[in-house]
């Protein structure tokens, strides 16, 4: 998958795809514009998906050093697709909440991944369960319980279950502390 390599060496292979292109396209050869339509998606592609997928399966992994660095080499998330911009403001504020990280910065941004377009309803749910647990980190434990019945109400798999109930055990737990 071409998103999880690293900028130069997607660079590099734009490159050269359209150095070679433009040699081809130069000799009369008809590949040689095939190519330059693929570096041409390539670059296209960057713009529009970014390092996402490779951030967020980091921060998945529990590699949050990495995932700081992908969200490090968007420079423009404006520009991502609307899913991608989900799954950005997702990882970013998985990353900012970590390590006694900005709750406030990390709430608003997993309120902008909430309000995104995810792949899956199962995702949407994570997600908002996910802000639960960021508001529930900031004390206001009866709005994070209500997030969390709005989580629970989204459709997901049997898996995620596990999830919110610890979720939710945390929430409760953090209010008798």
């Amino acid at each position: 998958m071409l998103t999880l390599f690293s900028l130069p060496a997607r660079i590099a292979l734009i490159v050269a795809m359209t150095a070679y292109g433009l040699f081809g396209v130069l000799r009369g050869e008809q590949t040689g514009a095939l190519i330059l339509v693929g570096a041409v998606i390539l670059v296209v592609g960057y713009f529009r998906y970014g390092a996402i997928s490779p951030a967020f399966f980091a921060v998945q992994s529990g590699d949050i050093d990495a995932a700081r660095r992908h969200l490090a080499s968007i420079r423009f998330p404006q520009l991502l697709n609307s899913q991608s911009q989900a799954y950005y403001h997702w990882t970013k504020a998985v990353v900012d909440s970590q390590d006694g990280g900005d709750l406030t910065t990390a709430e608003a941004e997993m309120r902008l991944a909430v309000n995104g377009k995810f792949r899956t309803s199962n995702d949407q749910c994570l997600a908002t369960a996910t802000l639960a647990e960021i508001v529930g980190l900031r004390n206001d434990r009866s709005q994070a319980v209500q997030i969390l019945g709005d989580a629970e109400r989204i459709a997901h798999r049997p898996a995620t279950t596990q999830f919110l109930e610890t979720v939710r055990a945390k929430l409760m737990n953090h209010a008798s502390s």
